[in-house]
């Protein structure tokens, strides 16, 4: 059977540092941090003294799921995510209670983080229900090069607003036509302002995507697609199938094929590796202090993971969790490389030996990794052809 999580992130911490984990901090220092990590708060000092007394040998695990299982952390991740979805934007058709409600209502049930994802990626606020989701939109006035940006920053990690005009100056891997595709998904989008002055998230059933670089003056058209990916095939409907709900006055049209519906399933599904890879970087940046690749928003492969390796264990851990947060977390919180101590006990002797062979096999692994980017490389350009050819196929 596979190893928990905590035992896999140990393993990969382990071949990247010269130190060993087994020097933990203190009980009083580990409770303080994952109160102040999972719940935003110390501990009170009946907690303390109970928690310092306490002479079971697994009573950090006990600690832990007691927090994980605390309804404090609902209210927390509620406020973590409420900031690092909406960035603190002014209350506009959806107050921001309504939406904190939203999320700690969410928490509260333990939604998946896909879930939740694929709620307000979909959302146009006619539902009641969901109509907190779609402050996402809404309170971002719907306009699309906005959303196309902050989709790909909060969803996936990528920051293509350079990107937009042409391929980026500076990052070799943000390319004009991604940041179209991921716009292709939005643009058929729309603010609708009923009778009463209320706004929803409306969809229309046509709207294709054109672009021209202002450097180089080549032009392109493209379907909906995730960046790195193809178009995504799109069925053909007659008129009359276009909508499932038609338009007319006061009513939030719903096209029988949706480009954000499909925008959301596509992205998560636990197929897209930017996707799980995002939110996985976040939660340990939550945990940790600092995120494996900082800034968040800015992953691309000459910005790689401080640890590449933990970083493919954490994005995989999310998914074989089913994106559950909660468990996420805990397994973080149970890992010996989170519980370290700060300070280096005064017996700890690194030797020039240790370290050159820490140093031998990181060299090792950087061998094999640039053998393994070379062949990338290789399958890339390939694909770069395809793509091309796809496009050119596209516009015809």
């Amino acid at each position: 059977a596979e190893s928990p999580l905590h035992e896999q992130i140990d393993t990969a911490v382990s071949k990247y540092q010269a130190l060993s984990n087994e020097n933990l901090a203190t009980a009083a220092e580990f409770q303080r941090r994952v109160y102040l990590d999972l719940l935003g708060t110390i501990p009170s000092a009946q907690e303390t003294r109970s928690f310092l007394e306490d002479g079971a040998a697994d009573k950090r695990e006990q600690l832990v799921n007691r927090i994980i299982a605390d309804p404090r952390l609902n209210h927390r991740l509620a406020n973590v995510f409420d900031i690092m979805l909406m960035e603190r934007i002014a209350d506009g058709q959806v107050k921001s209670a309504q939406w904190r409600q939203y999320l700690y209502d969410s928490f509260v049930a333990n939604k998946p983080y896909n879930v939740l994802a694929r709620e307000i990626l979909n959302s146009n606020g006619a539902d009641p229900a969901f109509r907190p989701a779609a402050r996402f939109y809404l309170d971002r006035a719907g306009e699309t090069n906005r959303l196309t940006r902050d989709v790909g920053r909060m969803f996936f990690g990528m920051d293509m607003q350079c990107a937009q005009c042409h391929d980026h100056p500076l990052i070799d891997g943000y390319f004009q036509r991604d940041y179209y595709g991921l716009f292709a998904f939005l643009n058929r989008s729309h603010i609708l302002t009923d009778s009463a002055k209320k706004n929803y998230f409306a969809e229309k059933s046509v709207g294709n995507v054109s672009f021209k670089s202002v450097f180089t003056e080549e032009a392109g058209e493209t379907g909906p697609h995730l960046p790195g990916d193809a178009p995504i095939a799109e069925p053909v409907h007659n008129k009359v199938d276009e909508y499932k709900v038609r338009p007319r006055a006061n009513v939030v049209t719903v096209p029988t094929y949706s480009r954000r519906e499909q925008l959301a399933h596509t992205a998560t599904n636990g197929k897209n590796k930017a996707f799980n890879r995002n939110i996985a970087n976040r939660l340990w940046g939550l945990m940790n202090g600092r995120a494996l690749v900082a800034p968040v928003d800015l992953q691309h492969a000459e910005n790689p993971p401080l640890n590449p390796e933990l970083m493919n264990v954490l994005e995989l851990g999310i998914v074989q969790l089913n994106f559950d947060v909660k468990a996420f977390l805990r397994e973080v919180a149970l890992s010996k490389t989170y519980q370290r101590a700060y300070q280096l006990d005064s017996s700890v002797k690194v030797t020039a030996a240790y370290i050159q062979e820490k140093l031998e096999s990181v060299e090792t692994v950087q061998t094999e990794l640039s053998k393994q980017v070379l062949a990338a490389s290789q399958v890339w350009e390939q694909q770069q052809v395809i793509l091309a050819e796809l496009d050119t196929q596209w516009t015809e």
